[in-house]
């Protein structure tokens, strides 16, 4: 911060007599992060979107990187975007992909959705999963520019 000290509120939460939660930060972090790239500030928002949502996430993806994780419904499946932004947040022109990985994926899965069918359809290959209480877990071994999941 520029000012050391401030009597401005810069990060206030709440929980409503409903039980839903709220979170309201009067700072433009989001795009402070995307100009950025603070971790403290991915730090500060991925906590606030975790404690509002109670932790209950349909998502969960560990590994190195900077990933953009899109998670969509569609008939009888679930699909998995995964965009590999690491080497675009230096603004600078991208000449080379470069593959990071593996990551962990976690998913809850829809109603009508098995998991026993998981397929990398960029990588072209099927992907051992296991199914457990509702939730599937796979591993993508890498990403250079994306990777699309099927989920079936």
């Amino acid at each position: 911060w520029r000012t050391p000290k401030t009597d401005i509120q810069a990060l206030m939460v709440r929980t409503l007599p409903n039980g839903a939660r709220v979170v309201f930060i009067p700072a433009d972090f989001d795009r402070q992060y995307a100009n950025g790239n603070n971790p403290d500030h991915g730090i500060l928002l991925s906590n606030a979107v975790r404690w509002a949502a109670k932790e209950d996430l349909p998502l969960s993806v560990e590994g190195p990187g900077y990933m953009d994780c899109n998670l969509y419904q569609q008939s009888g499946r679930m699909v998995l975007h995964v965009a590999n932004l690491t080497y675009t947040t230096f603004r600078a022109p991208l000449d080379e992909f470069v593959p990071v990985g593996p990551f962990k994926v976690r998913v809850k899965l829809n109603r009508g959705v098995s998991g026993q069918n998981v397929k990398l359809l960029v990588a072209g290959q099927p992907v051992q999963a296991s199914v457990s209480n509702g939730w599937v877990e796979f591993v993508i071994p890498a990403v250079a520019s994306h990777e699309v999941v099927a989920i079936a």
